[in-house]
């Protein structure tokens, strides 16, 4: 364990919570409820933020970046964002992108159905002759996946750290320990970060009914929820501080602002059933 400072040092061996609380920052534009974060909502705030503590930015955060850039916190998620179109781009040899093309004389190399993209957004399109009755003008076409169920994944630094599973409309957060897609998609989180070296950023997968896993999204707004709250947290914490959190002040965190999540999230795991849901039930008086 390395101290970057004698304060630091006194503060993993204290005894009171809030030694260990309030340490990493959030800068965001929407409400969150996470009393452990220190939350910035405004370039004022930021400005005036003399902690020294790391600060985590949120895609939804428009404040100018040069007050970012200008503050002496350390910050993460300030490199720019490829878009989509670039990612199929980078990718599209890899196994977990579709096969697209941007000349529509290749379209028919293509299993339908396909998304087609114009100047004003994205039409699916189920067979090639809908698509050559369309009077729109479209410059690029890529396979479209017909999902079986959609992963969430949160990753920091190339390792995902939180993942949810969206079924019928229903979002379970996932136990990694027993999730089978865990190595690909590792393979995924880590491949994404080294090509664009991302902090804190959420990847959308889509399982296909015909097997095997594909990208849909990436982005890096922090729409938390209480468990992925917990775990950037800790994340941050551990990689600028360089020492976890102790299990005590975790324990109370919990306690305090995922217990009530945990409860609900349990009842809405009686509903629908998959082998990869978190065990809520750990955490709760059932």
């Amino acid at each position: 364990m390395k101290f970057k400072n004698f304060n630091q040092y006194s503060r993993q061996y204290s005894n009171d919570v809030t030694s260990f609380t309030n340490r990493v920052a959030i800068a965001t534009n929407e409400e969150i409820d996470f009393p452990y974060f220190d939350y910035i909502k405004n370039k004022f705030d930021l400005k005036e933020n003399y902690k020294n503590i790391p600060i985590i930015v949120s895609d939804d955060f428009s404040n100018e970046s040069v007050a970012l850039y200008e503050s002496e916190e350390f910050t993460y998620n300030l490199n720019e964002l490829p878009s989509m179109k670039q990612v199929f781009e980078d990718f599209k040899t890899s196994s977990f992108t579709t096969n697209q093309t941007y000349n529509i004389k290749e379209v028919k190399s293509l299993k339908f159905p396909i998304t087609a993209y114009s100047k004003r957004g994205e039409t699916e399109f189920k067979t090639i002759g809908k698509l050559r009755s369309s009077e729109d003008i479209y410059n690029r076409f890529r396979e479209k996946i017909v999902p079986k169920t959609k992963f969430t994944v949160l990753s920091f630094k190339g390792d995902p750290i939180s993942i949810v599973e969206t079924i019928n409309n229903f979002p379970l957060d996932v136990d990694l320990r027993r999730f089978t897609f865990l190595s690909e998609v590792s393979k995924i989180s880590k491949a994404l970060h080294e090509k664009y070296d991302l902090d804190f950023y959420n990847i959308e997968l889509l399982e296909s009914i015909k097997g095997g896993l594909y990208i849909n999204g990436v982005n890096r707004k922090l729409d938390l929820n209480p468990h992925q709250a917990i775990k950037v947290y800790e994340a941050a914490y551990s990689d600028y501080y360089s020492t976890r959190v102790p299990n005590w002040v975790k324990e109370q965190m919990i306690n305090e602002s995922v217990s009530s999540y945990y409860k609900q999230k349990y009842l809405d795991s009686q509903l629908v059933k998959s082998k990869h849901t978190f065990k809520y039930d750990k955490y709760i008086n059932t």
